[in-house]
């Protein structure tokens, strides 16, 4: 999915520089916001590549046009991503544009390395980490 995402988020870049049609920059922006959602390593891909190609241009006019794409296409972007920052507001009561689920999955990570050598099988060793996560969430409030 992620290859996916961001082979369509470049490659539909580059057809809206070579265009410079306000449509295939909302397009992509449109693809960059649901690649954003999958992983938010995205986030200076699409950017720098149009920044490139702007800075690549001869002339002005173009450069112009490069930049009222990039806004749009970062405009239409955070439209994508609204829904989901709103549902990180809701739940942790910060801003998070992008993804909350990090700590999980470094304490997973964690916990499976700590218990390596436990000669469980990695489903039982999963079950006992969420288990454990629970604990927690339930001594926090």
């Amino acid at each position: 999915m992620l290859m996916l995402c961001l082979a369509a988020s470049v490659l539909s870049a580059n057809v809206a520089v070579e265009s410079r049609n306000w449509y295939s920059f909302i397009i992509t922006g449109l693809l960059t916001g649901m690649t954003m959602l999958v992983t938010p390593t995205l986030a200076l891909v699409v950017p720098s590549l149009l920044l490139y190609r702007m800075w690549q241009s001869s002339q002005s006019r173009d450069r112009l046009r490069i930049a009222g794409g990039m806004a749009v296409c970062g405009v239409v972007c955070v439209l994508v991503m609204v829904p989901w920052i709103t549902r990180n507001y809701m739940v942790s009561r910060s801003f998070q544009p992008t993804m909350t689920v990090s700590g999980l999955a470094a304490f997973e990570g964690n916990y499976i390395i700590n218990n390596l050598g436990s000669h469980r099988q990695l489903y039982q060793v999963l079950a006992a980490a969420a288990d454990e996560q629970v604990l927690i969430a339930s001594s926090m409030g």
